[in-house]
């Protein structure tokens, strides 16, 4: 509902814009950071369908926009939409294990915030090494 709304609102197209244009003046590798970062932030409030079907468009234009292969940006896409661990509605197991185990908020985040982070940091490093720009 949420994606859909953003969509027919044309917030994804503005942000994709916003995106696009911040990013002229730095490389392809900070530009990939933060589109992972942004997919991950967002994969952790919005199901990862969702995200990846907000956050693909993006992807294509901002590598399209450095003159560069829009693999390695899909490939941060795929990578960071399916990293939700810090909250338990990011995905749809968590969900379950969130009601059945009895666990609070906060124990997804105190688990779930240091693995996104060293996913974030392994998975640049692996779409460096195997999908160049």
């Amino acid at each position: 509902v949420i994606g859909i709304a953003m969509e027919q609102s044309g917030l994804a197209a503005q942000a994709t814009g916003a995106l696009v244009g911040s990013m002229q003046e730095f490389g392809p590798l900070t530009a990939l950071i933060v589109l992972y970062g942004i997919t991950m932030v967002l994969t952790e409030l919005l199901s990862n369908a969702t995200v990846a079907v907000l956050v693909t468009p993006i992807a294509v234009a901002l590598a399209e926009s450095l003159g560069v292969s829009p693999r390695p940006f899909l490939v941060a896409v795929m990578m960071a939409g399916s990293a939700a661990f810090a909250t338990p509605f990011g995905y749809q197991t968590n969900v379950i294990v969130y009601q059945m185990g009895g666990y609070r908020y906060m124990d997804f985040v105190k688990v779930g915030l240091p693995l996104n982070l060293i996913t974030y940091a392994v998975a640049i490093l692996a779409i460096r090494t195997f999908f160049p720009f």
